[in-house]
């Protein structure tokens, strides 16, 4: 935790922190907890003003933390117009969109991008000079590895191949269900020859699962939480079940007529 200051140098009665990617004010609570988060924001913002940096604004709290960063952004740096008085009432209006309050104050992130600028613009005003030199740095490279790691990018790739994974689904439920009735053996072994390629296209552009990814979904499933019935998973995905086959209509093998 850091400590905000004024001009006069007075500590303000609001707690803010570095995290791994983001400078974090946290939420006031009536008159006993972070009673100065006004103060302290406004300072933020009028100090980041001072070197042209108008931050964009993401909401934190815990009713939202379950969602994407990218879903999460209540204002743009562009949004925000006039004296910080009005930027701060900006931001409580748009944190409360929709809510039957109107007047939280409410948890607030501003992305890993703006730790060097909130260095060099000295808004940890309490930190000696090495620490704001350290900031500038952390805010660098952080800002560095996010553009290589592109979080963004990767969150689409992975939403993208299970899209395609599900279409996958659909199209085998339809062709076992309904099209493979009408296919002699010769069309039915160049079907599956086409689903083969199409299954492996998929992997191929599909991102691999992070070791830590697949452990966390095994254990979920080994405690129970992620069990689904066949009948649950046909209800979301469709039943890949065969119906029975007709008198010309060629078997697979494996597979008994009715």
């Amino acid at each position: 935790m850091v400590t905000i200051r004024s001009n006069d140098g007075n500590a303000f009665d609001a707690r803010v922190d570095i995290e791994a990617n983001a400078v974090v004010l946290h939420s006031r609570s009536g008159t006993s907890r972070n009673r100065d988060y006004r103060p302290a924001l406004e300072m933020i913002l009028a100090r980041l003003a001072d070197n042209g940096v108008k931050p964009d604004v993401y909401l934190d709290s815990n009713r939202v933390d379950h969602l994407p960063l990218s879903q999460r952004r209540i204002l743009s740096g562009a949004q925000l117009t006039g004296a910080v008085a009005e930027q701060f009432a900006q931001i409580v209006r748009a944190m409360n969109e929709g809510r039957a309050s109107n007047g939280a104050w409410s948890k607030v992130r501003l992305p890993a991008a703006l730790i060097g600028a909130a260095a060099g613009a000295t808004i940890f005003a309490s930190a000696p000079a090495v620490v704001a030199g350290i900031l500038a740095l952390i805010g660098a490279a952080l800002t560095a590895l996010m553009t290589f790691l592109n979080p963004s990018e990767r969150a689409a790739q992975h939403q993208k191949a299970g899209v395609a994974y599900s279409r996958l689904r659909r199209t085998l439920r339809q062709f076992v269900q309904i099209d493979m009735m009408a296919l002699d053996a010769v069309a039915l072994r160049t079907k599956l020859t086409e689903f083969t390629d199409e299954i492996a296209s998929v992997q191929g552009e599909a991102l691999p699962i992070p070791n830590r990814a697949y452990q966390k979904a095994i254990a979920a499933i080994n405690t129970g939480s992620a069990d689904y019935t066949d009948g649950e998973l046909d209800a979301a995905t469709g039943s890949l079940t065969a119906p029975p086959l007709g008198p010309s209509t060629p078997a697979l093998p494996g597979q008994a007529r009715a």
